[in-house]
C-alpha cells in the first residue's frame, strides 16, 4: 500500500470516528429531559386554590398540580429571598458560605470551584437561560448562556419615564395601579421571555435548563389596571392589588405551560413551581400613599401555617412545591413527607446524567415515584443568623433551638399542630435530647466552614 493512499484511509476513518462520536453525543443530547424551574417571590403556602387558597384562582398552576405531583411539605432553605436562592443554585444549605439572610448574602464566600445548576447542566450539553430574579453574589452572566431582565431585590413591575422595564425599584416605592394595555408589566415580560425561549430551543433539539425566576408577588404591589374591577371587592385594597398580581403569575404560568405543548416538548420536560419563602408584611418602606392599616397586613397567606417571610415559623420557609414530569411522575398525586429546594440540585444533576457533586439535598425521584419508601431526610435544618436559633425538622417534629443554652427549647409536633400552638418539649425530652444533638453537629459542620 503506497503512502498516499495510507493517510487517506487513515484520514477517512478519522472522519468517521468523529462522525460517530458527534452523532453519539447528539443523540445523548437530544434524550436529556428539558428542565423548567419557576420560582415565584414571596409567594405563601396558601396563595394558590390547589393549596386552599380562597383570595383568587389559579387554574394554571392548579393545572400543573393536577399533572404532576403536589408536595404538602415542601421546604426554601431559608426564609427570605438572597440566602433561599443560593440554597436552591448550590444545593448546599447556604449557611455553608457565610449566607443566612438578606443582609448576610451580599458577603457569602462562595468557593470559585462551586458549580450552580445551570453551569452543571451545561457540561452535558443543555442550553440554559435566566429569566428575572437572581439575587446572589456571582454575576448571573457568568452562570447562564441568556439572560432577560436581572433583579436583585425588589423592582417596579411597570417602565421608567422611557419606556423600559429596568429591573430597579424606585424610591420612594409606589403601589397601586397602572393601565398594562398601554405599557408592558413585568410579569408578562417574564412570561413573554420564557415563551420565545421555549421555542426557540425546541426547534434547534437541545435539551434546555429554563430559570424563570418571577419577581411576582414581591413588592411593590403593582397590578395592571384592567383587573381592578375583578377584585374590587377585597378588602382592604393592598390585598386587591395582591389579588390582581397572583392572577397574572398565574396566566404566564399558563403561556409556558402551553407554549412546551405547542412545541412539542411537554411529555420529555420536568416543570417545578416553588416559592423562595413565605408571604410579607405590608410594610411602609417608604412608599408614597401608603395607609396605616396596611402595615398589619400580611400580604399574602401562609394558610393554616403560622408566621411570615423572614420567620423560621412554618408560614415562613414551608411554600407551594409541584413537580410534573409526563410519563414519570404520576398525575394528581400528593407527598406528604418534607422536601426542601435544596433537593432540586441532585434531582436535576441525577436527570441529565451529569458529573457527581457534593450537595446537601438528595434526588427525589426515586421518593416520588414511590421506589424509595423512607423519608428523602433524615433531618432538614435552617438558621436565619449565626447568633440566632437553629431549626430542625425530623419527621413530624419540629426543634427551635436557642444557641443560649439557658433558654428552654421549644418542640412542636407537626402532623397535630400544624399551626406551631402548643410546645411539647416537656412531654418529649428524649426527642429533644436527640434533636438537640443533631443540631450541635449541624452546628459545628457550619461552624468550621466559616
Amino acid at each position: 500500500m503506497n503512502t498516499t493512499l495510507a493517510k487517506r484511509i487513515f484520514s477517512l476513518f478519522v472522519w468517521i470516528t468523529g462522525l460517530f462520536i458527534s452523532i453519539s453525543l447528539l443523540a445523548q443530547s437530544s434524550s436529556k429531559p428539558n428542565i423548567v424551574l419557576i420560582v415565584a417571590d414571596d409567594l405563601g403556602y396558601g396563595d394558590l386554590s390547589c393549596y386552599g387558597g380562597k383570595l383568587v384562582k389559579t387554574p394554571n398552576i392548579d393545572r400543573l398540580a393536577d399533572q404532576g405531583i403536589r408536595c404538602t411539605d415542601g421546604y426554601a432553605s431559608a426564609a427570605t429571598c438572597a440566602p433561599s436562592r443560593l440554597g436552591l443554585m448550590t444545593g448546599n444549605y447556604q449557611q455553608r458560605y457565610g449566607a443566612y439572610s438578606n443582609k448576610t448574602s451580599p458577603r457569602a464566600k462562595i468557593p470559585q470551584q462551586q458549580l450552580f445548576i445551570p453551569q452543571l447542566l451545561k457540561k452535558v450539553g443543555y442550553r440554559t437561560a435566566h429569566i428575572g430574579k437572581w439575587h446572589i453574589n456571582r454575576p448571573v452572566k457568568n452562570v447562564f448562556d441568556e439572560l432577560f431582565n436581572e433583579i436583585n431585590g425588589g423592582a417596579d413591575y411597570f417602565p421608567n419615564t422611557e419606556g423600559k422595564l429596568t429591573g430597579k425599584l424606585k424610591q420612594p416605592m409606589q403601589h397601586g395601579w397602572s393601565d398594562s394595555l398601554k405599557t408592558p408589566y413585568m410579569t408578562d415580560a417574564h412570561g413573554d421571555a420564557a415563551v420565545g425561549f421555549i421555542k426557540a430551543q425546541a426547534s434547534i433539539k437541545q435539551p434546555f435548563f429554563l430559570y424563570l425566576a418571577f419577581n411576582a408577588p414581591h413588592s411593590p404591589w403593582q397590578a395592571q389596571l384592567e383587573l381592578k374591577d375583578t377584585y374590587k371587592h377585597i378588602t382592604p385594597e393592598i390585598m386587591q392589588l395582591y389579588a390582581a398580581m397572583i392572577y397574572s403569575l398565574d396566566q404566564n404560568v399558563g403561556k409556558v405551560l402551553r407554549q412546551l405543548e405547542e412545541s412539542g416538548v411537554d411529555e420529555q420536560t420536568l416543570v417545578v413551581f416553588v416559592s423562595d419563602n413565605g408571604p410579607e408584611w405590608g410594610r411602609n418602606y417608604p412608599a408614597l400613599n401608603w395607609p396605616a392599616h396596611w402595615d398589619s397586613t400580611i400580604v399574602g397567606s401562609a394558610g393554616p401555617l403560622s408566621g411570615r417571610k423572614a420567620e423560621f415559623l412554618e408560614g415562613g420557609i414551608r411554600v407551594p412545591f409541584i413537580l410534573r414530569w409526563p410519563r414519570n411522575l404520576k398525575a394528581n398525586s400528593v407527598y406528604t413527607r418534607p422536601v426542601s429546594t435544596l433537593d432540586l440540585f441532585e434531582t436535576f444533576r441525577k436527570m441529565a446524567n451529569a458529573p457527581a457533586t457534593p450537595s446537601d439535598g438528595v434526588d427525589l425521584i426515586p421518593y416520588l415515584q414511590s421506589k424509595v419508601r423512607a423519608d428523602p431526610h433524615e433531618i432538614l435544618f435552617w438558621q436565619g443568623g449565626e447568633t440566632r436559633p437553629i431549626y430542625a425538622r425530623r419527621g413530624d417534629y419540629k426543634l427551635v433551638a436557642p444557641l443560649n443554652s439557658k433558654e428552654p427549647s421549644v418542640l412542636f409536633h407537626l402532623a397535630t399542630d400544624i399551626g406551631e400552638k402548643q410546645d411539647v418539649a416537656s412531654k418529649n425530652p428524649g426527642i429533644v435530647a436527640q434533636l438537640m444533638d443533631k443540631v450541635e453537629t449541624w452546628k459545628k459542620m457550619i461552624q468550621s466552614l466559616n
